[in-house]
């Protein structure tokens, strides 16, 4: 992926394509925060698709850049740039009508907030993940939100919701090869372990 990734963005520049150059650069943002070895040079990567984007106003891929580099931002402790960024990104998907990468979205405000210990936040973006995924029909949006859901509920001492969350994420997980369905039935065994119910 890095090696053709590398040839594009080389084709962009020498052809002035401004909107493959912006897509390649996320590509390559999208390879090192996953990669997980350069969290820094994946923000390098997405702050010049961000610059692209912007002077020539590709809303589309300013979106997707922006909900990706979010990610980056809130890893290395980036946190006002990261909000600053997830909003911006939630703000142009809703524009452009984008409900299957606003359920996206979605998920990592929830994921931000969660982590972040504002529980009410976290489950607001939670709950409309699941509402948009449902509209569109996206069983993976429903199963991460309503997984994402299961330990909000608990922080809020809402076993009984974060159980039936759970619960109705692990089918779901398990039709659309949510990456761990395994971590669905993880999650759901500790909380009924912590809560009386071993068998």
């Amino acid at each position: 992926g890095r090696e053709l990734s590398n040839q594009g963005l080389v084709l962009a520049r020498e052809l002035s394509d401004h909107a493959a150059e912006s897509k390649v650069l996320w590509n390559l943002m999208l390879l090192e925060y996953y990669e997980g070895q350069n969290r820094e040079q994946a923000i390098a990567y997405g702050e010049q698709s961000l610059d692209i984007v912007r002077q020539f106003d590709l809303q589309e891929q300013m979106a997707y850049t922006l909900n990706d580099i979010a990610r980056a931002y809130f890893v290395v402790g980036k946190q006002e740039q990261a909000w600053a960024a997830q909003r911006e990104s939630n703000d142009l998907l809703r524009k452009l009508g984008n409900l299957s990468m606003l359920t996206d979205s979605l998920i990592t405000s929830a994921g931000g907030h969660y982590f972040s210990g504002n529980f009410v936040e976290a489950q607001a973006s939670a709950e409309e993940c699941v509402s948009v995924s449902k509209s569109i029909g996206s069983m993976w949006g429903q199963a991460v939100a309503l997984y994402v859901l299961g330990a909000i509920y608990i922080e809020n001492g809402e076993i009984g919701k974060s159980i039936v969350a759970l619960q109705e994420a692990l089918p779901l997980a398990q039709q659309v090869g949510f990456a761990p369905p395994v971590t669905v039935r993880h999650r759901l065994a500790l909380f009924c372990g912590m809560f009386g119910d071993l068998e």
